[in-house]
């Protein structure tokens, strides 16, 4: 009776284990927040086009310029009297295995149109970095993208990249980062690196 009473506890402690693996490996890396709409102003466009690019606002105007004259081109706005709108759109991800860490999807579009109704012509800005982590952290880039056919009222971007952070131990002894994994160690300095985040998300006007 003991015997099979052994093996029937052993059963629900396998099955509740494996359940809780299951569980496990379904969890995301990250955890999905809310889009953030900040409507601006064309000197604001520009200052935000050249801080995404990483080029001067000279060189964001110009870039304005060729998108406006692409756009043009194409006639594809259904209306005459048209007029520009300009946006910088956001979604921020949390590194679920340590949540002072987050990185953000970030852009700036062109939108045209009338009263209610706007579209998006063009993306003069896009990129994915940190927004919350410690003085010592930053986020490496590895993939970043975006996907419409314009003029269209929804955009799709696509990111991935992950966290790099160090910490100086006095002893040199390695202290850790919670959810972050061993990378290489120079002195009393260690570097880990978090989990790979894909940032996948889409805007839409309406």
């Amino acid at each position: 009776m003991k015997k099979r009473l052994f093996t029937l506890a052993l059963c629900i402690i396998m099955a509740f284990t494996m359940g809780m693996s299951a569980f496990a490996e379904g969890t995301p890396q990250w955890i999905e927040g809310e889009t953030i709409v900040v409507d601006l102003t064309y000197e604001e466009f520009v200052e935000k086009t050249a801080e995404l690019n990483g080029i001067s606002e000279e060189e964001a105007i110009q870039l304005i310029d060729e998108m406006r004259t692409n756009t043009t081109n194409g006639g594809a706005t259904p209306y005459v009297d048209v007029i520009e709108h300009y946006q910088s759109v956001s979604k921020t991800f949390t590194y679920a295995k340590n949540r002072n860490y987050r990185a953000e999807s970030v852009a700036t579009l062109l939108l045209k149109g009338k009263g209610s109704y706007f579209q998006i012509e063009g993306v003069s800005g896009c990129a994915t970095r940190i927004s919350a982590g410690t003085s010592t952290a930053s986020w490496i880039q590895l993939y970043n993208n975006y996907h419409a056919t314009f003029p269209s009222s929804s955009i799709d971007f696509s990111g991935s990249g992950y966290f790099s952070d160090s910490v100086t131990s006095s002893s040199g002894v390695s202290v850790g980062i919670e959810g972050f994994n061993y990378s290489h160690s120079s002195g009393n300095t260690i570097t880990y690196y978090s989990d790979t985040m894909n940032l996948i998300w889409t805007y839409r006007t309406y």
